[in-house]
């Protein structure tokens, strides 16, 4: 194994499976490219490739090197080893560090924050008029009649002062809390 003979010429030797190849049975023609997600950089003929890493990916046949195996971009991870893609992050979460290797990396946006999105590198803040006391929202809450909230990335909404009310959602600013008559 790791070795082949291409010509029926009754040569006394058969060749060595060169880099990015493997050959896992004998009397074989020529070699295998290395499936996705494996790589061999040894050139003297081996009967397996080796994998990517965990944290990596292999999105092509015959990888030659270690350092062909890519790094799972930002908003992914892969657990295994030998991969051909990343797992992407679920939305209300994000990943900001190349070749993560854990679902944990995903980690919850934060209060005041959200993702809609998979696959992100950061969270969103609320924008103002909004809110989210939660970790690893998909989206935020409007403030409700009565509140408002000027700036963003906040976990509550700010009350009507007294004697004023607000009858309307997501308001930005305590000019949208009237004057009770």
């Amino acid at each position: 194994t790791g070795k082949y003979n291409e010509v029926n010429t009754g040569v006394s030797f058969c060749k060595r499976c060169g880099t990015g190849k493997y050959n896992d049975q004998t009397g074989q023609s020529g070699c295998k490219n290395c499936g996705k997600g494996k790589y061999n950089d040894d050139s003297t003929g081996v009967s397996a490739c080796k994998d990517c890493g965990t944290g990596k990916y292999g999105d092509q046949q015959g990888l030659d090197s270690p350092h062909d195996c890519e790094d799972c971009p930002k908003g992914w991870y892969q657990l295994y080893a030998g991969q051909a893609n990343c797992i992407i992050c679920a939305a209300g979460k994000s990943n900001n560090v190349l070749g993560r290797s854990l679902a944990s990396d995903c980690v919850n946006c934060f209060q005041g924050m959200y993702n809609d999105q998979t696959g992100q590198s950061t969270c969103f803040n609320c924008a103002a008029g909004k809110y989210n006391i939660q970790t690893g929202k998909t989206a935020c809450e409007d403030c409700p009649g009565g509140f408002y909230q000027s700036e963003a990335a906040q976990i509550v909404c700010k009350i009507c002062g007294q004697g004023k009310y607000n009858d309307e959602l997501a308001s930005t600013t305590d000019d949208d809390c009237k004057n009770c008559l």
